[in-house]
């Protein structure tokens, strides 16, 4: 008897999942959170951030850079949406975020004026929705947006694609 009870309690302080699966009962398995359109709050470095996740993506040229981001949400209303990729710091205090994200801010159909923000390596660039306009495709599956960086949109062409799915 004291030859099966030892392993069997060794198995169980080393998570037990052998001897659970031979008694026929089935073991816990991970699973991972669903994707919000909300995102993730964290804190990095100290700073408040979300981090999105999800099928959206967007090609992003500001002049002559062209970038691209992934893992993001689109939230649509009649009129408006918002899209958010990667990761968005709460405040753009300095050094800025090194993560990179991107936003748009869309109301109007069917061309929109937007609020462009794109974090990338440590660079911010914003658009005003007085120089920025949207356009989302007819089935919502994504659209369009172009414009010029900057309060008075004295700074470099932004322009890009966003896909929703």
């Amino acid at each position: 008897m004291k030859r099966i009870i030892a392993p069997a309690l060794t198995a169980l302080a080393l998570g037990g999942g052998t001897i659970a699966a031979q008694a026929g009962v089935p073991s816990k398995k991970h699973v991972p959170a669903a994707c919000s359109p909300k995102g993730k709050d964290v804190t990095i470095g100290g700073k408040a951030a979300t981090v999105y996740c999800g099928v959206a993506k967007a090609t992003v040229r500001v002049g002559s850079q062209t970038m691209t981001f992934r893992n993001g949400t689109c939230t649509w209303t009649s009129n408006s949406f918002k899209l958010q990729l990667g990761t968005i710091f709460l405040s753009r205090s300095k050094p800025l975020q090194k993560q990179d994200g991107f936003s748009i801010y869309a109301t109007g159909y069917p061309v929109a004026r937007a609020l462009v923000e794109v974090y990338w390596h440590g660079h911010y660039t914003s658009t005003s929705t007085l120089h920025e306009t949207a356009r989302p495709s007819a089935n919502r599956a994504g659209g369009t947006f172009t414009g010029k960086a900057g309060k008075a949109g004295t700074g470099p062409s932004v322009s890009g694609t966003i896909t929703c799915s």
